[in-house]
């Protein structure tokens, strides 16, 4: 992949729109948009931002269901020089509210009538899917990309912000190493908006006049439809969270299909399910690699990577490979001294290189605390680096295996999720005197979010359920606990300092 200097992920877009204006862009149901029809609706976006006094630099909301629409509003918001925040139209009222006055948005891209409680008080530019009798006609390299909010320990959501720029150096840097994207690709959609795994899928299609198809609610919650829906496509380049995988490949070894198209698999979100991608491979003779790679929201979706063999899923004892980073990036394992780790020994992954976010929306003291500038590599001068809170080390092949969180954030079901902010919203609840999350594994290596609470009332005890809906008032979906155990008591480590995680976890088989 050739980028010129400054160029932008909508120049490059356009670059593929102008060249093969006829081909299909998008699959969405029964409709086809090609890449001349997705520009022009684009430049439709931007027009209307415009005449909503979106200046580059702002920051649009996008508060739409699944859609090719989703895409045009997209492309128009870069188009406008701005930000996209995506707005789950799924989360909690509260959550919205948060972000929307956290990075003071004024405006957001809505469907057709759209009745969003939350965008009552910005102005509504409506993706109808009209076209503009040209396509995008403006864009700002330096000061558009998007903000996606993650879980916050404390209780408050964190915007990361991300240049655009960031987006085109991640491809140029997968391309150089690990994969031959073209326009004979077909991709799959599966993942919100709300998550940076979208980013990978959306622009690893556009940016090389491939073909993205968006995969219905339906498809997504069956995995024969979703089979099917790659059969009938002849998809090529598929991107899974390990836990939905392995219905995936259930239903594919109860009824297999021919998948001749497909090239890659691409692993992200949690770490890697060795039963499934080993049954997988048992089951398929087909062309395609599978990839397993890791990644963070603040250095722009993908750190490493490692083609997934036989020998690598052999056995369950060890943990997988998230192998080696993508050339545009170096990885540094940081002891608790704040050195180097010593060969073979566990580290904090901290990553430098050319796709770290700026930092987040509105905090400077934790932007400062995350990325830090320094000398880890021995004369080269201090370079600026992402402290992931992620552990790992250097297997003797030197690929880097991953072995866990140093802190209460987790990764589940492709969802990373600050365990804090689970238990902060616990305790917003006046009938609750404290209480702790954690995640257990179940028979059949399936995880469940489970969360202890101690009543600040014995006499009058809060049901389980009044607990769960408490939390589906203030956290997404991936955030409410499966199961909430009421106790005496938090369990702490030997030493008293300390919630004992694993213990709370035990809770769950009780």
């Amino acid at each position: 992949m050739t980028i010129a200097t400054g160029s932008t992920l909508l120049h490059e877009f356009l670059r593929q729109a102008s060249q093969h204006p006829g081909r299909v862009a998008i699959i969405d149901g029964p409709r086809r948009i090609r890449y001349r029809d997705l520009a022009r609706a684009a430049e439709a976006v931007r027009r209307d931002l415009a005449a909503a006094g979106v200046s580059p630099g702002d920051y649009v909301g996008i508060s739409m269901r699944r859609s090719w629409r989703v895409i045009a509003a997209i492309a128009g918001t870069l188009g406008a020089g701005a930000r996209y925040v995506p707005l789950d139209p799924g989360y909690p009222q509260s959550r919205l509210e948060f972000m929307i006055r956290d990075c003071g948005l004024r405006v957001a891209c809505v469907d057709p009538g759209e009745r969003a409680r939350h965008t009552q008080a910005l102005h509504r530019s409506v993706v109808s899917g009209e076209l503009a009798d040209t396509e995008v006609q403006a864009e700002a390299a330096d000061s558009s990309g998007y903000i996606i909010y993650t879980s916050g320990s404390t209780g408050r959501p964190k915007g990361v912000i991300i240049p655009q720029r960031n987006v085109l150096n991640l491809f140029a840097a997968a391309c150089q190493s690990w994969f031959s994207f073209g326009p004979e690709d077909v991709w799959t959609c599966v993942h919100s908006f709300s998550f940076d795994f979208s980013v990978w899928e959306i622009w690893g299609a556009l940016l090389f006049g491939g073909t993205l198809v968006i995969v219905d609610d339906a498809a997504k919650r069956d995995p024969s439809r979703l089979l099917s829906l790659m059969q009938e496509h002849r998809v090529s380049v598929l991107s899974q969270v390990p836990s939905p995988f392995k219905y995936l490949t259930a239903r594919y070894e109860l009824a297999p299909r021919p998948l001749k198209s497909l090239r890659y698999v691409v692993f992200g979100g949690e770490a890697l399910d060795k039963p499934s991608v080993r049954s997988w491979l048992s089951l398929r003779d087909g062309p395609e690699q599978l990839l397993n790679m890791y990644g963070i929201t603040e250095t722009t979706v993908h750190v490493t990577a490692a083609v997934i063999g036989p020998a690598d899923v052999a056995g369950d004892s060890a943990p997988a490979t998230i192998g080696r980073p993508l050339p545009h990036l170096d990885i540094a394992l940081v002891g608790i001294d704040g050195k180097a780790a010593a060969a073979g020994q566990p580290g904090e992954i901290w990553v430098t290189g050319n796709s770290l976010s700026p930092g987040y929306v509105g905090l400077p003291g934790v932007t400062a605390a995350r990325f830090v500038a320094r000398d880890l590599a021995g004369g080269d001068g201090p370079r600026r680096w992402y402290r992931s809170g992620d552990l790992a080390r250097w297997n003797p092949g030197g690929d880097l295996c991953y072995l866990g969180r140093i802190d209460s954030q987790v990764n589940l079901r492709g969802f990373r999720i600050e365990l804090g902010e689970i238990e902060a919203a616990l305790r917003a609840d006046g009938g609750v005197r404290d209480a702790a999350a954690a995640v257990a594994a179940l028979p059949g290596d399936e995880q469940t979010l489970i969360a202890a609470v101690v009543p600040a009332d014995t006499a009058r005890l809060p049901s389980p359920q009044f607990l769960r809906d408490l939390c589906r008032d203030r956290l997404p979906a991936y955030m409410i606990p499966d199961r909430v155990v009421i106790v005496g008591k938090i369990p702490v480590t030997h030493g008293g300092e300390k919630v004992d995680r694993n213990a709370v976890a035990g809770l769950a088989r009780q």
